[in-house]
């Protein structure tokens, strides 16, 4: 182990440029297996609608996923995973050049070496925005160019030319990020309060009203599209975090943190815990002002979001950005542990690394072949597989050959397939559906359903016709099942036809039932645009 800590030691004074590389390299080579051989997640071939219909923003996020997707994918000329994610395993990369070099600027080279380390670590940004093409992919790397540029100008008591042009550019990348996902904002509101209580030099300096202004014209495309669609977004995401309404539900409460501590990796999150303890065992003459911008911008965001799991469900990820700061700070606090107990620090980079790999490994291995847990058997088939979220990436390439083997049981060739139709009830599975098996056969699919249930769908179908004289049918996956019953207000008969099963390492894990919808009502044609 000494030697171990001797050579962490030596990397601190290699060339800036080739540690980081090296991490990238590898980096890379642990995520593009899974990033080519996973089927896409149920939020990933979701994203692919907004690269497939492009628009000013979408129901629920902003465009920048949709625009990231259609520069990696050359317009989706290039439809396979590798390429559907290669957006999030190039800006990944980046982001560890970005990090590197900030906290190198910030800190030291060897606090830099430690963040990056910590920063692939964490399944957050190294798997669900670093592997994945979520909203997130684009927000962290325009959050972390807005902190590289924003972070050491902010803090100057007497600000320079170049401070000035930082300040702009903190704005622009703001504004990208908000381009990427809405509380991106938390950037603005954080710089606020440091600015307010610490650093009131910055409300007499024009540029900092400039900069807030860029931020805004970033946001106009967002701000016309709801203009044109009764500021829906807005409505809906204000419904989700409405408190009003609700008990306290220590079970939300309980998911939500235990998510956070999982989110980023549990070796992780003991060390913002260590370090934020060190940082209020300081006295105050003793906090730098970057300390308190970084804290500012991270715990009132998780503070937030803490408080409102304890009335509604709050998803994990939506903290996950604000964790960058904290992985600035523990990088530091590290960097001056490592001068007394460099072993101590050396095994706990080691050990969050290692936690990664193998998570990310088992991960991978039991979506393909399912063995780590295997399959659970059900009595009821329309129930197989509905407690296995792995399995929402798993089976679709399956499924469309076997569909396309069902379409020719029903006589039904490549010239008549222009006059089949599938509908769907809900935006998953209709997204996966769309992506793995409508869109190769050059099917049209139509979601059905009020728009909290099928988001872009309800645009969607505005592009899409259906009639009576089509063939429809609609596929209800046993892992969330829906019974076709509930389109008999549409339709005149409902026909049983097929049943596929989705085998797994041998074992049917999910079933795809079809059915036929016969007799499509001439009055109902409307409520399918």
């Amino acid at each position: 182990m000494a030697k171990l800590s001797s050579g962490f030691n030596r990397i601190s004074k290699a060339n800036e440029w080739y540690f980081p590389a090296l991490i990238v390299a590898v980096n890379l080579i642990i995520k593009v297996i899974p990033a080519g051989i996973l089927e896409l997640g149920n939020d990933e071939v979701y994203y692919w609608t907004y690269a497939l219909f492009p628009d000013w923003s979408h129901f629920d996020h902003p465009p920048m996923v949709g625009l990231t997707i259609q520069l990696f994918t050359l317009n989706l000329r290039l439809e396979s995973e590798i390429f559907m994610r290669l957006g999030s395993l190039v800006l990944s990369s980046l982001n560890i050049f970005l990090l590197f070099f900030l906290v190198k600027k910030l800190y030291s080279r060897r606090a830099a070496i430690i963040a990056i380390l910590l920063f692939t670590s964490s399944f957050y940004f190294n798997i669900i925005s670093g592997l994945f093409i979520l909203p997130d992919t684009p927000q962290t790397f325009f959050i972390l160019l807005a902190l590289y540029f924003g972070l050491p100008a902010i803090t100057v008591k007497n600000p320079s030319v170049k401070d000035y042009h930082n300040v702009l550019l903190f704005g622009l990348f703001t504004g990208l990020a908000f381009l990427s996902k809405y509380h991106s904002l938390f950037l603005w509101f954080g710089f606020g309060l440091y600015i307010l209580f610490h650093n009131r030099v910055w409300l007499r300096k024009p540029v900092f009203y400039l900069s807030i202004l860029v931020t805004l014209i970033m946001m106009t495309p967002v701000l016309y599209w709801n203009m044109k669609n009764n500021f829906i977004t807005f409505t809906y995401h204000s419904g989700r975090i409405d408190l009003f309404h609700d008990p306290i539900n220590l079970q939300t409460f309980l998911q939500f943190n235990l998510g956070q501590f999982f989110y980023q990796n549990p070796v992780l999150f003991v060390v913002f815990i260590l370090a934020l303890s060190e940082l209020l065992r300081k006295k105050r003459e003793k906090l730098s002002d970057l300390h308190l911008l970084l804290v500012y911008l991270s715990l009132p965001m998780i503070l937030l979001f803490t408080f409102i799991s304890l009335f509604r469900n709050t998803l994990p990820h939506w903290t996950g950005p604000v964790f960058i700061c904290l992985i600035i700070l523990g990088s530091e606090w590290l960097s001056d542990l490592y001068e007394k107990q460099s072993k101590k620090v050396f095994n706990t980079i080691l050990s969050a690394n290692i936690l990664f790999i193998l998570i990310l490994v088992a991960g991978t291995i039991q979506i393909r072949y399912g063995i780590i847990f295997p399959a659970e058997r059900s009595s009821d088939p329309t129930n197989l597989g509905n407690n296995d979220f792995t399995l929402d990436m798993y089976g679709w390439k399956q499924a469309k050959s076997k569909f396309s083997q069902f379409l020719l049981k029903e006589k039904i060739n490549n010239r008549d397939v222009k006059n089949v139709k599938l509908i769907e009830n809900k935006w998953f599975p209709a997204a996966h559906i769309d992506f793995y098996i409508a869109h190769p056969l050059n099917i049209d699919l139509i979601a059905l359903g009020n728009i909290e249930a099928i988001h872009k769908y309800y645009w969607i179908n505005k592009t899409r016709n259906i009639t009576s004289d089509d063939r429809i049918y609609f596929i209800s996956s046993s892992q969330h099942y829906y019974d076709p019953e509930g389109f008999s207000n549409l339709f005149s008969g409902i026909i049983p036809k097929d049943t596929i099963p989705i085998i797994r390492n041998g074992v049917t894990v999910k079933n795809l039932f079809i059915f036929e919808m016969v007799g499509l009502k001439t009055d109902s044609i409307a409520q399918l645009h």
